[in-house]
């Protein structure tokens, strides 16, 4: 009996738990930062390109961006270094020898639903950071800047690839 006692006292405070973390985050997708790589066109040079520059671009933010914790100063370093990251992103594209340049936009953008495995990103405004390459009509990739680095896309062997990021482990880390 004690054994029954103790087992349902644990699951009232998982579920306890549970509700309190649900609560305290239910608007945890209210400060996301999608990036956005905006591809020419599906023409497969185009799509290498993109690649490239997402590379390179995340290769930059990274270890910034990890550093950062508050999404006011996430927003300030992203339209503060626009200027600076479009130079960088038309030089790639120079030595590439694309006959486009790159324009990037920061601020509110809506986009539509999205799942990805059991994380669903619902159809709205979203603060974002999107480079677009050319006329930016090819495919895009995307991931987010904030609040933890985590990307979705397609490899380069164009397999759909998702780098998971536990919610409730970050969820329970950020309680205690």
């Amino acid at each position: 009996m004690k054994k029954i006692i103790v087992a349902f006292l644990v699951g009232m405070f998982i579920v306890a738990f549970g509700a309190v973390c649900v609560q305290k985050n239910q608007n945890w997708q209210e400060e996301l930062c999608r990036i956005h790589v905006k591809a020419n066109s599906n023409d497969a040079f185009d799509q290498y390109v993109k690649y490239e520059v997402k590379d390179k671009v995340l290769g930059l933010f990274e270890p910034v961006v990890k550093q950062i914790t508050d999404f006011d100063k996430l927003k300030s370093f992203l339209l503060n270094s626009k200027k600076l990251i479009a130079e960088y992103v038309n030089m790639i594209l120079f030595q590439k020898k694309c006959a486009y340049t790159a324009s990037i936009d920061v601020g509110i953008c809506y986009f539509e639903e999205k799942q990805i495995d059991s994380v669903k990103f619902k159809a709205g405004n979203y603060f974002s950071y999107v480079i677009n390459l050319g006329e930016a009509k090819g495919n895009n990739w995307w991931g987010l800047l904030f609040p933890k680095l985590s990307f979705f896309g397609r490899s380069e062997s164009g397999n759909d690839y998702i780098i998971y990021k536990s919610k409730l482990q970050e969820i329970f880390k950020n309680s205690t």
